[in-house]
Order: structure tokens, then sequence, then C-alpha cells
């Protein structure tokens, strides 16, 4: 059964159980309670980033530091903000109680030893370990918390295969990784963007293919996921992003079909596939999913309220999907590429090609703003705290 049918028919059920109710001294619930608008005022800083390209600032604070074209961003299990610093070459941490940036992953080199050439997405699994899509390598590393870093898939060579090998995924030829994401089981899940598919690797190593034939284009609604055609655009800047739901296990795959404008939904319990957000024509509305327009969304980030995030990188806004998928709002960005100052507003703040999304459980939210090389983070009107306190010299 369709998971949105399902939180569609218990919201009316409580509605129905609500109306029923005695209603005095009863408030009504706002729009991230009920599915609808979220109507609070979301205001904006810069947490990481100067704005100006470069490398520095290494065990300073945050705000201090220059990044260069951070494209992904996501929380470790003990609270930092991980950043993958995309031109760089690094995947780096925020320390929330100091305020402090280090590298966690990359040695700032394209090639050598614990080298990251272009990180593109990361993901942390149960056990802690760190899981980073190395696009240029054409590789995804597994970086656990007590040894040095392995291969999960792929060889370094960009090939595309024309069938699941029934080989380790370590020894088998990728092209373009460039999103990963973890189901509740420990297997992985991450997109090839070079060869139009989702892939995914199990406990025992090899490598599968969980939706798309390999072609290119627009087809498969409404079918089996694996012969789908996605149009993730041409390999050379990131897209094609994927989110898991937050059920344990979850049930939903989310895919950002960055070329074809639209955010397309996996079942994971049936196997199906359909489009969830958008016409397929390139565009800027809010409005109801199947009217909506987006324009080379990038990424997708599902928060536990089971809102989807839309990382609309051609409209240079984030967009959000509620929970009961029937309404696209634009939480931040004015559609137009830039850098507009901070303290203001989301939604009248300029964004420049932002490249990723996280959304914690108490609702913040962090973009990596990678255009203008900065990290930011919306917060409600009032919460003047950026969650990271950056530390005295």
């Amino acid at each position: 059964m369709n998971a949105r049918f399902i939180r569609v028919c218990c919201f009316f059920v409580c509605l129905a159980l609500l109306a029923g109710c005695e209603m005095d001294g009863m408030t009504e619930p706002d729009g991230d309670d009920d599915g609808g608008t979220d109507t609070a005022i979301r205001m904006i800083v810069t947490m990481a980033g100067t704005g100006e390209a470069g490398f520095s600032g290494e065990g300073g604070p945050a705000s201090a530091a220059q990044l260069n074209s951070p494209v992904d961003i996501v929380m470790s299990p003990s609270g930092e903000i991980v950043v993958v610093d995309f031109e760089n070459h690094r995947v780096r941490s925020i320390n929330p109680d100091t305020g402090a940036i280090t590298t966690l992953a990359g040695s700032g080199e394209t090639s050598g030893e614990d080298a990251l050439f272009h990180p593109t997405s990361a993901a942390f699994a149960d056990d802690g370990s760190l899981y980073v899509a190395a696009w240029s390598e054409h590789r995804v590393y597994r970086y656990p918390e007590t040894s040095s870093r392995d291969v999960v898939a792929g060889t370094g060579t960009p090939h595309c295969l024309t069938s699941d090998p029934g080989t380790l995924a370590a020894v088998s030829t990728l092209c373009f990784p460039s999103s990963v994401g973890l189901l509740g089981d420990g297997t992985l899940v991450f997109s090839e963007q070079g060869c139009n598919r989702i892939r995914m690797v199990g406990s025992a190593g090899f490598l599968g293919t969980l939706a798309g034939t390999g072609g290119a284009g627009y087809e498969g609604d409404n079918g089996p996921a694996e012969n789908a055609l996605f149009n993730p655009g041409s390999p050379t800047s990131p897209g094609f992003g994927i989110a898991v739901s937050p059920e344990d296990p979850p049930d939903e795959l989310f895919i950002a079909d960055t070329d074809n404008h639209v955010i397309r939904e996996v079942n994971l319990l049936t196997g199906m596939i359909s489009t969830y957000a958008g016409t397929a024509a390139p565009g800027f509305s809010d409005g109801a999913p199947s009217e909506a327009m987006f324009n080379r969304p990038t990424h997708v980030f599902v928060s536990s309220d089971h809102a989807v995030w839309v990382v609309d990188s051609g409209n240079h806004a984030i967009r959000r999907i509620d929970p009961l998928g029937v309404r696209v709002e634009t939480i931040a960005g004015t559609g137009s590429a830039g850098y507009n100052g901070d303290d203001l507003p989301a939604s009248q703040a300029q964004l420049n090609n932002p490249g990723g999304i996280f959304v914690t459980d108490q609702g913040d939210v962090y973009i990596a703003d990678t255009g203008n090389n900065r990290i930011r983070h919306i917060h409600r009107n009032g919460d003047e705290d950026s969650g990271i306190h950056q530390h005295e010299e």
C-alpha cells in the first residue's frame, strides 16, 4: 500500500477523532504537525565559511574557515556537523561545543594514500562508520571508527556495467557514484550518476541494482523501479541525490531526478516507482506536488516528520513537501543566485547553487550553499542559537 496514502488516511482519522472531543482549552496545531504549510518565520545565518573559496581555518572557528564548493552536509551520531568539501577533496567536521573545524577524511589531494577526489556525499551507519562517495574516483569508501578506510564499491575505472556482475562491489566498475544512503539492515544504497542507476551493496558485499535500466529518459512510473529511466544529467557537476525515509526499516527511497526536474519515489516494500513531485518541465512554482515545478533538483532529504526537503539547485532554493505529500512550499532562496547577507528571513535570502541539506529532529536546517562557499543554518524567529558555539581564541 502506498505510504503517502497511509499517512493521509491516518491524518483524516485523527481529524475525525478530534472532532468528537471537547475542544475547550485545545490549541490549533501548527503547520509542522498537521502536514500543511509551515508558516513559521525562519531566519538564516552563516555557520561556516567566509564566502571566499579556499582551504584554511583547520582547528579554528568554522565561521572563519574557507570552504571550496561544499556539496553535502550530514550530522554524525555524536552531533558533529560534517561537511563534504568538494573542491578541497575533504570531509570536514565541526565540533558542536567549540565550533572548531577539522578534517575528518581526505588528504586534500586527488591521488595517493587517503586521497578523496571530489567527494560528493556522506552517510553514517549505526556503528559509526562513515560512507563517502568519491565522485571523480568512481568509488565508495567506508571509514570505520577504529580502523583505516576500505573500498566498498568501485575499482577506480569509470565504466557502466550492462548488467549486475554477480561479483563483489569492491571489484566492480562504477561511473560517478554521487549520493549515498543506508537502509535499516545496513545495506548501502547509492546513485550512480554516470550510469543512470540506483545501486546497492548488501552485507555479503555484492553489487546489485535497485532502480534504473542504465538508459537515460523519463519512463517507468507505476512499474518496477528496475525498469525505470532516469536523467541525472551529464556528470559535469554532482546531482541525482537520494534519501531514505525515517522509518526503521525505511519503506521509501526518494530520488532527485535532476534533469527530469522531478522527485521520484521508490516503494521499498513493493519495488514500484512513481513521481512524487514535479511536472518534468523546468520552472519555479509552489502548490500541489503534481503541479509544482523544480529546476534541476540535485538533492533530497527526508526529515523525521516525513517532510521531503528538496535542494532545488537551478532555482537556488530549498523547497519542502509537507509530511502528507499534498503541498510544496519554498523555504529559502529567492530564485536568483547570490548572497545578500544573513540574519534575515530565509525566504528573502539568496542562495547560490545549493548542493545539500540536513534537517535535525528539532527542526534545525543546515544547507550546503555550494556557490557561496558557506554552510547556512535556518532557525525559527527568536532562536539565536545556531547550534554551534564558536570558541574563544
